[in-house]
């Protein structure tokens, strides 16, 4: 038994030791003629080749920043570029050190390079929300029903009842909603509610248009309106339900809102809805190149 004790530890020994000896080996370093770098906006992306017998477990890059000082991000043996993301165009040149890592620690030859990141975009953030009052008087349609479903409807907080568009004498798409809001906003989203039956005269396809004035013409290139979004069966829902649109942020500023229907789920050339809201959002552009 000791023998064989004796035998079994000396294979542990071989294996450990050939092991140890296995990842003190260097790692292969980079070509340095390689390292190539692409500034983007707010980053840098760093390029390099893969060694034929590449044997390192990651590639690292150093570098630093005036606000977050020094930093690291890595790469694995089977990348071949690293997104340095999170600059500033405003920080100007930045060195990066380059070298291979093994798993060990042990690292290979370090390199350095210099780039600038392209200027970062602005965002725009949304500081606060309000959801419009709206009044009976100031919403039009081109298409009313004459029998049922008076378009004020539409604001009185009831989900049982509807606004419907013309059915008994119907003409075709497109049709009309528009909505004064009483004042000149710019950023908004809307939200409705289809009524409560199996007809499915939801709206399918719909085009949203902003403008200052209106004169009940239920055109929009005549009132000077412009496109603000487009909309189809990919976004704008199928059945009884509720449905609230992405924010929009547009440029201009309107006090008219036109909701433009050119389909319905049904086939129809009506739609029918229960409630519409309107809410105006109050934006911030944030630009991060600025010194604060």
């Amino acid at each position: 038994m000791k023998y064989i004790s004796c035998w079994l530890l000396t294979i542990a020994s071989v294996i450990f030791l050939g092991a140890c000896s296995e990842e003190s080996t260097p790692p292969t370093s980079l070509d340095e003629s390689s390292i190539t770098t692409q500034s983007g906006p707010g980053s840098v992306t760093i390029y390099w080749d893969i060694p034929d017998e590449a044997n390192y477990y990651y590639v690292r890059v150093n570098y630093s920043t005036p606000d977050d000082g020094d930093c690291m991000k890595a790469a694995s043996i089977y990348s071949d570029s690293l997104l340095i993301d999170n600059l500033l165009a405003r920080y100007g040149s930045i060195d990066f050190a380059v070298c291979t890592v093994s798993r060990d620690g042990t690292e290979g030859n370090t390199y350095h390079i210099s780039a600038q990141a392209d200027p970062a975009e602005s965002t725009i953030e949304i500081i606060s929300e309000t959801e419009l009052t709206l009044s009976a008087d100031g919403l039009y349609t081109d298409n009313q029903e004459s029998t049922e479903g008076p378009i004020a409807n539409l604001i009185d907080g009831d989900e049982s009842t509807y606004f419907h568009m013309n059915w008994s004498n119907p003409s075709a798409f497109p049709h009309y909603i528009v909505v004064d809001v009483q004042k000149e906003i710019s950023s908004f989203r809307f939200a409705y509610t289809t009524r409560n039956n199996s007809n499915n005269d939801n709206p399918k396809t719909m085009n949203i248009y902003g403008s200052s004035s209106f004169d009940e013409t239920y055109d929009p290139e005549a009132n000077g309106a412009t496109l603000i979004a487009e909309l189809d069966d990919s976004v704008l829902p199928s059945g009884v339900t509720s449905y609230t649109s992405d924010n929009f942020i547009t440029e201009g500023s309107y006090r008219y809102i036109w909701f433009e229907v050119t389909s319905s789920y049904s086939g129809s050339n009506w739609i029918a809805l229960a409630e519409l809201s309107i809410t105006e959002l109050e934006t911030e552009i944030y630009d991060p190149e600025a010194e604060e």
